[in-house]
Parts: structure tokens; C-alpha cells; sequence
């Protein structure tokens, strides 16, 4: 995506403009950065990501025991949220809150949706053809799965340092 001079993001299916976004990223900035440009000033953003322990039920299996597992995605989640709040700092807004929990992103990020948002912005990092068929597309099972419109960010973001419009 490439842009500049961001404006505002179109209304939302039920006419109004999208007062509560939930921005999620992995650890890429390029949703946030949109997120933050396209919306209104005084929109309501949430910065979130979701993850997971890779490995955590072959562990299981492995006897690995759950207190073990359980440090491992503490410290998991206390290295996700200082990369996270880095990347939040570096918005203008900041967004309103960070949230950072334990499990798959493209389920995480809907139920969250449910409760809490009018418009999802998720990245997407463009992989077709096998890549995405054997991965998944996280992006594309948000668009599935969110009770609410989403915004769909291709690549990296917007060049430079990125204010709202609003």
C-alpha cells in the first residue's frame, strides 16, 4: 500500500464513521500506522496482538508439564508487550490501550471484535498460492470470522511518521 496524505476511513456499513478500531499487528506496524492515519482523531483505537506457544501441544505431548508451559508463555507475553508498547509509543495518537494475550490471532482478534470494535485493521503480508494454503492467512480468517468491517493493510504500512487526519 502506498500512500500519502492519509484521510479518513469511508463509513462503516451501518453509515456512521468507525469510532472503535481494533488495530492488530504482528509486531510489523504497517495495520497500525494505517489504523492511526485513516481514522478519526477521536476514534477509540485498541492496539492488540495475539500469540501463541509454538509447539505448546507437541510439548504437552512430549510430557513437558503445564507449569513449564505456563512460564514459557509468561515470558512470551512480557516480550510480545514490550514490543508492542514500542511500536504504540511511536503512534500518533497513541492508541487508547494495548492489549496482549495468549492465542491464535485469527480467533483472538474477532472475539475481541465482538465485544469491543466497529472496524478491525489487520496486516496481511501478501502470500498466495501454496504459502498461504499450507499457513493460513490470518488476515483472511479475520475477514471471516469479525462481526464487524475490516480493513485489510497489504505490506508495510505508510513511509515516514504518520498522524491522524482527523
Amino acid at each position: 500500500m502506498s500512500m500519502t496524505g492519509a484521510s479518513a476511513v469511508p463509513p462503516d456499513s451501518r453509515g456512521g464513521w468507525p469510532r472503535h478500531l481494533l488495530v492488530a499487528t504482528d509486531f510489523s506496524g504497517g495495520a497500525a500506522q494505517v489504523g492511526v492515519a485513516l481514522a478519526p482523531r477521536d476514534a477509540r483505537r485498541i492496539l492488540v496482538h495475539s500469540t501463541v506457544v509454538i509447539g505448546e501441544n507437541l510439548m504437552r505431548m512430549s510430557g513437558v508439564e503445564e507449569d513449564a508451559i505456563a512460564l514459557l508463555r509468561s515470558v512470551q507475553l512480557e516480550q510480545a508487550r514490550a514490543r508492542i508498547e514500542g511500536i504504540a509509543d511511536a503512534l500518533d495518537p497513541a492508541p487508547h490501550e494495548v492489549v496482549v494475550e495468549s492465542g491464535r490471532p485469527e480467533v483472538r482478534v474477532p472475539e475481541l471484535a465482538r465485544r469491543r470494535a466497529d472496524l478491525v485493521v489487520v496486516g496481511t503480508h501478501g502470500m498466495s498460492g501454496v504459502r498461504q494454503a499450507v499457513l493460513g492467512s490470518v488476515a483472511q480468517q479475520v475477514l471471516r470470522r469479525a462481526p464487524c468491517d475490516v480493513l485489510v493493510v497489504r505490506g508495510r504500512g505508510l513511509p515516514g511518521p504518520v498522524t491522524s487526519s482527523g
